[in-house]
């Protein structure tokens, strides 16, 4: 969405792009995926932000419809998320009643929660990272530094549990993060340089994207600073799939990569206009 808000925003305004960005809100919806209730307000705000009011430097006072606009249709949309995920109405059906204080208690409840089969495992992304953070720091040094090991959370090709009984359960734990994984495997020196990259990449967007003027490369610094900021705070908070995923990564790094090499030649420019 970041790439769409961008392009509509300073390369050519086509309804294409928000037609793609309905589809992309929908696909979400029907994707059943309950972060989705608290993500998408988020981006819209700060998609209005990075395009209209800082990137235009639009006067708020002049777009409060919009802004207000912009609320009824997070508000809509998340209603439409609690309606259609089974896990955010208390009818715990698709159509159920839209209740945004039971999908809040829900969610709050879901994030810590312990498993009910069994109490020694986690059920939540909070529930599971403290897990981790208990074992690793009972551990010792040695797996504070260094994890437990390369590997010792990866699956095998035939779907079976990892063995190790150290960190048997994190691994049986649901919610493991990009983070957790990093940290249980390879300790903080795995940990500090993974997560530092994410957060220079964020930086370097950030840099990009307020030095840019060419209309073109200004909306794809749009989208590739949403796309560092999602990534990163999906690697800390949510999953997996920036570092484990076949297409995320390869994505992010391309788009990185373009990042770093355009922002090589726009802070030349720059120099050069200055001298």
């Amino acid at each position: 969405m970041g790439y769409l808000a961008g392009y509509h925003a300073f390369h050519k305004a086509r309804p294409v792009y928000l037609l793609l960005g309905i589809g992309f809100i929908l696909y979400g919806i029907v994707g059943d995926k309950a972060a989705l209730f608290f993500l998408f307000p988020i981006t819209f705000f700060g998609l209005y932000y990075l395009t209209y009011i800082r990137g235009k430097n639009v006067y708020v006072g002049r777009h409060v419809f919009v802004i207000v606009m912009i609320l009824l249709f997070s508000v809509v949309v998340a209603g439409t998320i609690i309606q259609f995920n089974q896990r955010l109405n208390a009818q715990r059906k698709v159509g159920g009643e839209i209740d945004f204080s039971y999908a809040l208690k829900y969610s709050r409840e879901y994030t810590t929660a312990m498993s009910g089969v069994n109490p020694e495992f986690a059920d939540g992304r909070f529930s599971t990272t403290m897990l981790a953070l208990d074992t690793i720091w009972t551990g010792g040094l040695s797996h504070i530094f260094f994890g437990y090991g390369p590997g010792c959370l990866t699956k095998s090709v035939l779907g079976h549990m990892p063995t190790d009984k150290r960190i048997a359960r994190i691994a049986g734990s649901y919610g493991i993060t990009g983070m957790v994984f990093i940290l249980t495997e390879y300790g903080l020196f795995g940990l500090v340089p993974l997560g530092l990259m994410f957060c220079i990449f964020v930086y370097m967007c950030w840099k990009w994207y307020n030095l840019e003027k060419e209309p073109c490369w200004k909306a794809f610094a749009t989208g590739s600073l949403v796309f560092a900021l999602l990534n990163a705070f999906i690697f800390l908070s949510y999953n997996t799939t920036p570092i484990e995923n076949d297409l995320i990564p390869p994505l992010y790094f391309y788009a990185m990569a373009s990042m770093r090499v355009r922002l090589k030649e726009t802070m030349m420019s720059a120099c050069t206009s200055r001298s």
